[in-house]
């Protein structure tokens, strides 16, 4: 027997994948007929009460897991359970051509069949306010960022189906001719330049949704300086990426002791969920030298 607080942990996460903003809009990669998008919205519109979360069996979370990993096993889950699905294929490689995440064929034989490409990423910006350029957000390790980001996914991942190689080598595809849309499912938050009690709108690359998920990144004496003046903000540690899958309040508490020598020894970026009587926000805390190279890095990418 599943104790209750897992159970509201399983849910939790279910919710967060599904119902949380997304990061890039659900939307067709390629042209498609008026029916098409409109089922696309209908489809991703769902309310998670209309799921058979009754049969959903999620594996307990490992701190070590990849976030990728988790993201994706919950997406499965979701996918299979979803009212308007008859089955799911997961993680159709072909050779090194590519893979596709997710083939959801629907129940209705006249919609479409799904190619969902799933992707959860984290970006922190170089400019303050934010920018309309995706090549200004980086990783917080430096190895990615969102130009190159969206550039592969709609220019290779999202199109793989548009070559006939690929569609013969799926036969459920063909034999029945049945129609096939690629939407990418991005989930995830932009990190901007700013402090704990400020955090006007930023500005955003037109590849993001408008109610996607934004913090704000600062670095430890910055935000020790601040945090001094401010006794009633409390951090939860979102260290283990698992918790970036949850609403905050699944994660621990950290004592302000503890905070402040984790951001006295800082030596790579980590996340941490703020409250501060009734604001609450992500921050990423960065080393002191991060910001020099992450400009070196988009200087010589």
């Amino acid at each position: 027997m599943i104790a209750s607080g897992a159970k509201d942990a399983v849910f939790d996460r279910l919710n967060w994948t599904w119902s949380s903003p997304f990061l890039l809009a659900p939307v067709p990669a390629s042209p498609t007929t008026t029916e098409q998008s409109a089922w696309v919205r209908q489809f991703f519109a769902a309310q998670l009460d209309q799921f058979t979360l009754e049969k959903i069996s999620l594996p307990a979370e490992s701190p070590r897991e990849r976030l990728g990993h988790l993201f994706e096993n919950t997406l499965h889950a979701l996918l299979k359970s979803h009212p308007s699905t008859e089955r799911v294929v997961r993680g159709l490689r072909f050779g090194n051509t590519g893979e596709l995440d997710f083939l959801v064929f629907p129940k209705d034989r006249d919609s479409p069949v799904l190619h969902v490409e799933a992707a959860i990423k984290i970006y922190l910006c170089l400019d303050s306010g934010g920018s309309q350029s995706a090549s200004r957000f980086v990783g917080p390790e430096l190895k990615d960022s969102l130009d190159r980001k969206v550039a592969k996914l709609y220019s290779h991942q999202l199109r793989l189906l548009e070559r006939p190689e690929i569609i013969g080598q799926i036969p459920e595809l063909w034999v029945e001719n049945r129609k096939c849309v690629s939407v990418p499912f991005a989930k995830g938050c932009l990190f901007i330049p700013g402090t704990l009690s400020g955090h006007e709108p930023p500005l955003l690359p037109q590849e993001i949704e408008p109610t996607a998920f934004t913090g704000i990144w600062m670095k430890p004496g910055d935000c020790l300086r601040e945090w001094q003046s401010l006794p009633h903000a409390n951090f939860r540690d979102l260290r283990e990426k698992r918790f970036w899958v949850h609403s905050d309040e699944f994660a621990p508490r950290i004592e302000r002791s503890e905070f402040q020598s984790r951001l006295e020894s800082l030596q790579e970026p980590q996340l941490f969920a703020m409250e501060c009587d009734k604001v609450r926000r992500r921050v990423f805390i960065v080393p002191e030298d991060w910001p020099a190279h992450a400009h070196q890095t988009r200087a010589h990418p």
